[in-house]
């Protein structure tokens, strides 16, 4: 096997919209919606196409996948104030250079046979644009 050529893993820490961490390793100590972007344009010199980038959602206890974009689209995202993320808030959209915006990978609709809900704590649904418990 050579020598050199494999990245190295560093700790690496997640921070969800509610506060909470969990820990994890990449190549990576933080996984931004910036540094996808600086990828992209970093090999669009090689033809590497926009759409190679496949962001998904997923959990370990759901197996593989909960939800992914249509194949062959390029990737999206939005920016959100991240103040107004508790339970209950309307999701309030922010330009690109408010000081409290926070970026957030769009990850698509759920795979076939799966129901994702966004739930108020009782799991009750909770309208469109707020914010809530992710139930599948």
């Amino acid at each position: 096997m050579k020598t050199d050529i494999h990245p190295t893993y560093v700790d690496a820490s997640v921070t969800c919209s509610c506060g909470n961490t969990f820990a994890t390793r990449s190549t990576k100590p933080v996984l931004t919606v910036e540094l996808c972007n600086e990828f992209m344009d970093a090999l669009a010199y090689t033809g590497l196409k926009r759409r190679a980038m496949y962001p998904v959602y997923g959990l370990a206890e759901a197996s593989l996948a909960v939800a992914m974009p249509v194949p062959d689209t390029e990737y999206r995202w939005i920016r959100v104030n991240r103040h107004t993320l508790a339970p209950g808030d309307a999701v309030e959209l922010h330009p690109a250079n408010a000081r409290d915006a926070l970026e957030l990978m769009c990850v698509g609709q759920p795979i076939p046979d799966t129901e994702v809900r966004i739930a108020d704590a009782a799991g009750a649904p909770v309208a469109e644009d707020r914010v809530g418990r992710i139930l599948i």
